[in-house]
């Protein structure tokens, strides 16, 4: 009993510690990062006390000087999506005449494809034109899609494919 007492105590010791308290504790000072300057504050004239440095003179700002949510401006058209819809069209024109697989990646770095950033993974056949829509993280700008067919590995279609106005075409 004496045991789950003090381990009870010291798991509730550290995490009051690692919380700090709301007067300012926790066990180090805090500090405004120094990029929040309020409008016509004039800190940008790069003058420091003798023996001082800018990095310690701006991040000790009082509390009446700090940039206020009423003051930031936020521009026209601006949403807080972090996705976008994108559709997806494949067009096989290639020769494969059995059923093929085509994955689409959003990670990669030249040939080098980081394949757990798969979105996307159908089975697809040279007849058939395949065609969805995805949500995709707003910064990807291009996708890689990798084409195989089982009886013919070795053959596979691998490439980069630009996303453009919400769209990814892509004719094989």
């Amino acid at each position: 009993m004496k045991l789950t007492k003090l381990m009870i105590s010291s798991v509730t010791v550290v995490f009051l510690t690692a919380c700090g308290g709301g007067g300012g504790g926790g066990g180090s000072t805090t500090s405004t990062p120094s990029a929040v300057t309020p409008p016509g504050s004039g800190s940008s004239s790069g003058s420091t006390p003798s023996g001082g440095s800018s990095a310690v003179t701006s991040s000790v700002v009082p509390a009446q000087q700090a940039l206020k949510s009423v003051e930031l401006v936020v521009p026209e058209g601006f949403d807080f999506s972090t996705e976008r819809e994108v559709k997806v069209t494949v067009d096989v024109a290639s020769s494969q005449s059995s059923r093929g697989f085509m994955s689409l990646y959003t990670q990669f770095n030249g040939d080098v494809v980081d394949y757990t950033s798969q979105v996307l993974r159908v089975p697809i056949n040279e007849d058939i034109d395949f065609s969805t829509t995805l949500l995709l993280p707003n910064h990807v700008e291009k996708v890689w899609v990798e084409v195989w067919y089982p009886s013919a590995m070795g053959s596979e279609v691998k490439r980069s494919v630009d996303v453009e106005n919400g769209q990814v075409d892509v004719i094989l």
